[in-house]
């Protein structure tokens, strides 16, 4: 394995599709594809990024605000001549071919902690729109080598197609080809951004991936995750803060409308801000995936803890002062039980346990006929039943 050096990534906003736009700024889960690309350079190693361009432009100077908010440094240019002031001998340089789009676990795990030029079959990168490099080999629009080949750019012509000069200079110094399977072309995973149809199927994946996915046996959550992978990529900027307002509100709601003793309309009121709540998280974690942004969250269980406590309240009103104890008790037998079997038993159950829109929804009709209290007795029996039942092979656990 070699040693990680300093790195600088080289990107590209010259090459315009058919229609006149500019490939860079195609979009594609909601992002344009310079953005994703910025996103690999970092999770490359890259500190700077240089940008080719014609000129500047109101979305490339949104794009500089972006990547020196990440903590890269970003330069524009329109010349090898002037990267070449840019880069030094004990650099990397990290090159991406304009209106690239190529899946980031792939170059990472081929380009994170060596150099090379990432090369297609000849024949059908080509036919993708990919440059050729050899008689065997087109170049699939990656490449990591030493910073020292841009020196050699001095004394060339200043109107040469800066990223070929690159990829032919990286190939005469001797970087190493690292091929890739045709297969990766047939699946999305590498493409440029020529073809709408093309980018419109690699979204469609994009989003399928990104999605989380939830077992039938938890019919809320499945719902919710469908309906935000329906919503994206348009909803992803605005979605999750607007769908956590609405929960807000119909939790809020929900609560008045249990403690003014109507408690269908509570039920559904707080069913429909619990499915709220699941398609806003949906979206946040589709959202994250595809900014390169997965991680825990600072309180993994807050909103499950507060939509809990919630259902406690909206279960216990209307009530007075020195009843409440009484009649929050069942509430809170209910759902502590269901708490512990969403930690026990096969995978494909536990979230079962967990989704309360499914748990309100069963509420529905005791709710209309003036029966929770039998209702919420018959669910606890069988949440503890299912939990005495499954702990002899499954061990509780808690998250």
């Amino acid at each position: 394995m070699e040693s990680r050096q300093l790195r600088i990534a080289l990107l590209s906003s010259v090459e315009r599709t058919p229609d006149g736009a500019l490939r860079a700024f195609q979009r594609i889960g909601g992002r344009s594809v310079i953005a994703w690309q910025v996103d690999l350079a970092r999770e490359l190693g890259c500190e700077r990024v240089v940008c080719l361009c014609e000129g500047t432009s109101p979305d490339l100077i949104d794009l500089q605000r972006q990547v020196e908010a990440a903590g890269l440094t970003f330069n524009l240019i329109r010349g090898s001549i002037h990267l070449v002031g840019l880069v030094s001998a004990d650099q990397d340089i990290v090159a991406i071919a304009d209106g690239l789009v190529i899946d980031r676990k792939l170059a990472v795990d081929m380009l994170a902690d060596r150099r090379g030029i990432l090369a297609l079959p000849a024949e059908a990168g080509i036919a993708a729109g990919f440059e050729r490099i050899d008689a065997e080999h087109a170049w699939a629009g990656v490449f990591v080598a030493r910073a020292n080949i841009a020196a050699q750019m001095a004394d060339l012509p200043p109107d040469s197609n800066t990223m070929s000069l690159l990829l032919r200079l990286a190939l005469q110094g001797g970087t190493r080809r690292i091929p890739l399977d045709k297969d990766r072309l047939i699946s999305g995973e590498v493409l440029l951004a020529i073809d709408r149809t093309e980018l419109d199927r690699r979204e469609k994946a994009l989003l399928e991936h990104g999605g989380e996915r939830t077992h039938w046996s938890a019919p809320g959550h499945s719902v919710s995750n469908w309906l935000a992978r329906r919503l994206a990529p348009d909803a992803l900027a605005r979605g999750p803060a607007i769908a956590s307002a609405v929960a807000a509100s119909l939790g809020l709601g929900s609560v008045v409308l249990a403690g003014l003793d109507h408690p269908f309309a509570a039920i559904c009121t707080v069913a429909a801000g619990s499915f709220a709540l699941g398609t806003g998280r949906a979206l946040r974690a589709i959202k994250a995936r595809l900014h390169g942004q997965e991680g825990r969250a600072r309180f993994p269980g807050l909103a499950n803890l507060l939509l809990d406590l919630l259902a406690i309240v909206v279960l216990t009103l209307p009530s007075l002062p020195l009843m409440i104890p009484k009649r929050a008790f069942l509430p809170m037998v209910m759902i502590g039980l269901l708490r512990l079997a969403a930690g026990v038993g096969p995978s494909r159950w536990r979230a079962m346990w967990g989704d309360r829109v499914l748990l309100f929804v069963l509420l529905f009709p005791a709710a209309w006929f003036g029966t929770l209290t039998q209702a919420m007795a018959v669910i606890a029996l069988v949440s503890l039943a299912y939990c005495l039942i499954s702990q002899r092979k499954f061990p509780i656990t808690t998250d």
